[in-house]
């Protein structure tokens, strides 16, 4: 009897313990990809401000995310995508990003009309993006694709 109700003052102590031990680690890094998007006319010129298409969480993994985003003002299918590749053990990652207007997501990186950036997936990374643009009637449209991780400082 006496050891239960040790077990039940002693509880509150380890789950205290337990989240100042963890807290820290936790959510140190955060990141996240967003689709944004505007567009200009030239005759007579008018141009709009920019917009947010669609965003997702950066989770890298041993496969890459991808997502087919659908812009309604302009009935565009724009694939996305993130990856992160090893080429050397000894080597930082690269993350690699793609853009294109085919209703493929799962291509998107071999796309021939899409868009690409890559850069060193290291501690220091924080943001990367790329752009394409798209016309369409009297309008072009610029799509922006880019993912940022955000580093929350440790108290």
């Amino acid at each position: 009897m006496p050891a239960v109700i040790l077990m039940k003052c002693f509880r509150p102590f380890l789950l205290l313990c337990l989240l100042i031990f963890v807290e820290p680690s936790s959510h140190a890094q955060s990141g996240m990809c967003s689709l944004r998007t505007f567009w200009i006319e030239k005759d007579p010129f008018v141009s709009s401000s920019w917009e947010l298409v669609g965003r997702f969480r950066l989770v890298i993994g041993d496969r890459p995310v991808t997502k087919l985003m659908h812009h309604e003002e302009s009935g565009t299918d724009i694939s996305v995508g993130a990856e992160l590749k090893h080429f050397d053990k000894k080597q930082n990652p690269f993350i690699r990003l793609g853009l294109s207007f085919s209703g493929k997501p799962d291509n998107v990186f071999e796309e021939t009309n899409g868009s690409a950036a890559e850069s060193v997936y290291d501690k220091h990374w924080r943001f990367l993006s790329l752009t394409k643009s798209l016309e369409k009637e009297k309008r072009t449209y610029t799509f922006s694709f880019s993912c940022e991780r955000k580093i929350l400082k440790k108290r």
